[in-house]
């Protein structure tokens, strides 16, 4: 059988290191990286040069209409996903999207109504589903071993400090860290006893990351940077 052949558009950490990376690594039998996309020229020929790959795009459209790719992969921006992912589709490409799918209902629906039409396999990466243990877990519950689940007690604890000094910030970009952070703790717990809830409530609320005089926008720029309480509580 041929090399399935793919484009990943998006060179950040997840698109050279834990897609390209691997398929090199783990997968060069039966896969093969053909083409890259991002609108970072730095950071596409950096990409480029380490994963070997010759053909570049400065667009996500132009490596969609790539017609040697067989699988986008999407590893851009939460709030860019959808849009790409549906033109992949609309072109005729098998689609890896990670996680999110999107950054609103809206465009869940979008995407997820497109890949129900097309005859390609649309796949978002929610990686935990392959981490052993839990794959050890929904087979203990699938086959009964441990009896039916009554309760479920998740908890997600995230180092919010990390994401409050980059592009996650901004809710318009990642939909908010319950959407781009939790949204792995929400999947695997469905995914592990195979259902889907039927009402959902919350409560929250903001106790560190609250506006101050003396603080500024940002870490990064903040004249009290290096010198804050606050980070020292963020880790």
């Amino acid at each position: 059988m041929a090399k399935i052949r793919f484009g990943i558009v998006g060179t950040g950490g997840r698109g050279l290191r834990s897609f390209g990376a691997n398929f090199r690594q783990h997968f060069a039998d039966d896969t093969t990286v053909v083409a890259l996309a991002d609108r970072d020229p730095t950071r596409l020929r950096y990409a480029a040069e380490r994963l070997g790959v010759e053909r570049t795009y400065g667009a996500a459209a132009e490596l969609i209409e790539d017609r040697d790719v067989d699988v986008v992969v999407i590893t851009t921006p939460d709030a860019t996903h959808a849009e790409i992912a549906l033109e992949a589709i609309d072109a005729g490409k098998h689609v890896i999207c990670e996680k999110p799918l999107a950054t609103t209902i809206e465009d869940c629906n979008r995407v997820r109504a497109a890949a129900a039409r097309s005859d390609r396999v649309f796949m978002v990466g929610f990686v935990l589903r392959y981490v052993p243990f839990y794959r050890t877990l929904r087979a203990a519950v699938v086959d009964g071993a441990i009896g039916a689940p009554l309760l479920i007690n998740a908890a997600d604890n995230r180092r919010g400090a990390d994401y409050f000094r980059r592009w996650h910030r901004l809710r318009s970009n990642s939909g908010g860290l319950l959407v781009h952070k939790s949204c792995h703790l929400l999947d695997i717990v469905n995914w592990v006893i195979d259902r889907r809830p039927v009402s959902v409530s919350a409560t929250g609320g903001v106790a560190v990351f609250t506006p101050k005089d003396w603080a500024g926008e940002r870490c990064l720029t903040c004249s009290a940077n290096g010198d804050c309480e606050l980070q020292d509580m963020a880790g």
